[in-house]
């Protein structure tokens, strides 16, 4: 989910340069400074750290990324403005939501936390220049596993971007599907030290987790444990879940298991997406899922 930037606003030179030629001046002694960069003159909020920085020899063409996590456009930023005015005129159709220019509906299950498929995906239709937007969705219930399944799991993952995007500053609306506007966060619910954690609540949970494999020889399967532990019924819990993975066989695991392996082999924490509720088994809090569908509500970011 990692954003580059092709261009950044230098504060050493006070100019805006691309990439190659930031690094060229890097490597010339002219900059002095990898984190000297921000996303445009106007926006000193998000700072930007140019890759491969006086380095003559690479692999990996230079780039800017942003410098920090949590940083936030300025309300001015000309990148934030420059981006809204592209999607005019613009649209995108998914299973979990829909976007006409900067507006957004979301049509997610939050009752039931379920990956409903539909036979359509959800649409929206401009009624008027002003923020109006119609919709339809006809939905009905198939089983885990199919090509409905799979396509609502990669539009929830991109729910997730959109959240992230959002959060740093893209000038987004977003609406349920009574075209009310919502606040996206309220959809979202991070995982840190001693949060109180709501039984059977669904939401879009995530948080820093570390992830183990068990068993590799007889009957493997990946133990995922978050960083922080969380408060319910005044008892602190460390929520965490397992996967079989001999299970995980259906449509769309594959790459999720090994993105699994990869990150058991780095032994880094990464953070973890879950769309669900939790259920507490004195001591243990787990996820609300059965084990062969618990992998189609995961999603990572290292």
């Amino acid at each position: 989910m990692s954003v580059t930037y092709p261009n950044a606003f230098s504060t050493e030179l006070r100019e805006e340069l691309s990439s190659e030629r930031a690094h060229s001046l890097s490597v010339k002694k002219i900059l002095s400074d990898s984190k000297s960069f921000q996303c445009s003159e106007d926006c000193s909020t998000f700072k930007l750290t140019l890759t491969n920085f006086g380095k003559k020899d690479y692999i990996y063409s230079p780039y800017f990324r942003p410098g920090g996590l949590n940083q936030s456009h300025s309300p001015n930023c000309s990148l934030m403005k420059k981006n809204y005015e592209n999607r005019i005129g613009t649209q995108e159709t998914s299973y979990i939501f829909s976007r006409i220019d900067s507006n957004i509906i979301v049509d997610l299950n939050l009752l039931k936390g379920l990956l409903t498929p539909s036979e359509n995906p959800t649409k929206m239709t401009p009624t008027s220049t002003n923020v109006t937007i119609g919709y339809t969705s006809h939905n009905g219930e198939k089983e885990l596993g199919s090509k409905h399944t799979y396509q609502h799991i990669k539009s929830l993952a991109k729910l997730v971007r959109l959240y992230f995007d959002s959060k740093e500053g893209e000038l987004y609306r977003f609406f349920d599907r009574n075209r009310n506007e919502i606040i996206l966060s309220d959809y979202f619910e991070e995982l840190y030290l001693e949060k109180e954690v709501v039984e059977h609540k669904n939401k879009i949970y995530y948080g820093m987790v570390n992830i183990f494999k068990k068993n590799p020889e007889n009957d493997p399967y990946f133990h995922i444990r978050f960083c922080s532990p969380c408060k319910i019924y005044d008892n602190i819990v460390t929520p965490t879940v397992n996967i079989n993975i001999r299970l995980a066989t259906h449509r769309g695991v594959k790459k999720k298991i090994q993105q699994l392996d990869r990150l058991c082999e780095t032994k880094e924490e990464f953070t973890l997406f879950y769309f669900g509720s939790f259920k507490y088994n004195d001591p243990y809090l787990n996820f609300d899922k059965s084990h062969q569908e618990i992998i189609d509500y995961l999603f990572f970011r290292d």
